[in-house]
């Protein structure tokens, strides 16, 4: 395979290769190309790496449902991108890697995918250590069969969880998303879907419900002003959830409810939502969760946010006793 756009200095290319199966090589020229800004590459197989990678004026980089295989060659696409700004790993698998680490210091936003499993396996449990001097904006959407963790965070603004089927693994799930949590050191927004909401309380056979929160994120102690649950169903589990959440947030300022389709008892409680919103100057919102597209995720029904400054106790309780 000839890559004659990288011979005429291409600045941006689109490759799909969707029929391929067997492990594949690109050719090597793209992967040092000088005048490369950015690259959306799908390819569902293994992509089998050159030895020499370095794309330097390479800016926005898209990966979907490649495979990789081999520690040192991924560690070394990974640092090579001296001025990459946007990644996004859709679909990406790390087959048997044991650590991966990413480091772009001009990583300014960062979106992960990861692929549906049905089961746990043998190639999963990859640590990924994200290195994101210049990172504003983080957004995870997955099962967490593999650990990611955050560092050296100084500009993160926006951060994203979206969990899909924890409920096999929930104290695992949980851990690894305190994990994550963890490195929102500066994060003034976290937003968190109902799945990520119910690994925030862990299981309801935990000992200490808050366990998870124990040391407290950095953030939510200092710079951490809005949390927006998404996907809202109201069970036990999620509304243990939002109390911890409330709880060890300290500086928060408000917290935005988008409630799902499958929001439980809904019909039941319907009337005393808008009460409740009527009753407390509850402010109507707009969800910007559907921007995501979170895969295996119901529709939002309804928003509405509070700020924490107006909520005193007695519409805490009235709150959780929605």
């Amino acid at each position: 395979m000839d890559l004659c756009a990288v011979k005429h200095n291409v600045q941006e290319l689109q490759i799909c290769l969707s029929n391929i199966q067997e492990p594949f090589s690109l050719p090597h020229c793209l992967f040092t190309c000088v005048t490369l800004t950015k690259l959306d590459l799908t390819m569902p197989c293994i992509l089998k790496l050159p030895p020499t990678i370095c794309l330097s004026k390479l800016k926005i980089l898209v990966l979907k449902g490649v495979s990789f295989s081999d520690e040192h060659s991924t560690q070394k696409l990974f640092s090579g991108f001296p001025v990459l700004e946007e990644l996004c790993l859709d679909d990406c698998r790390w087959m048997n890697l044991k650590v991966v680490s990413i480091c772009a210091p001009k990583l300014s936003s960062l979106m992960i995918q990861d692929p549906y499993k049905k089961r746990w396996s043998d190639s999963d449990n990859c640590q990924v250590t994200i290195l994101g001097v210049s990172l504003e904006s983080f957004y995870y959407t997955g099962e967490f069969f593999n650990e990611y963790s955050l560092h050296k965070l100084a500009l993160l603004v926006e951060a994203y969880i979206n969990v899909c089927g924890s409920r096999t693994r929930p104290r695992l799930v949980a851990n690894r998303m305190y994990t994550l949590l963890i490195g929102f050191s500066n994060a003034k927004e976290i937003m968190l879907t109902s799945f990520a909401v119910e690994g925030v309380s862990l299981s309801t056979d935990c000992e200490k419900v808050d366990s998870i929160l124990d040391p407290v994120p950095p953030c939510f102690l200092s710079q951490l002003k809005c949390i927006k649950v998404g996907y809202y169903n109201g069970d036990e589990k999620e509304l243990s959830a939002v109390k911890i959440l409330l709880k060890n947030a300290v500086a928060l300022d408000r917290i935005v409810i988008s409630f799902s389709k499958n929001f439980a008892g809904y019909l039941e409680k319907r009337g005393k939502l808008f009460l409740f919103q009527q009753a407390y100057a509850v402010e109507p919102e707009r969800t910007t969760f559907e921007r995501y597209k979170p895969r295996s995720t119901a529709s939002t029904l309804f928003s509405f946010a509070v700020r924490i400054s107006m909520l005193h106790q007695s519409k805490i309780s009235a709150f959780y006793g929605i």
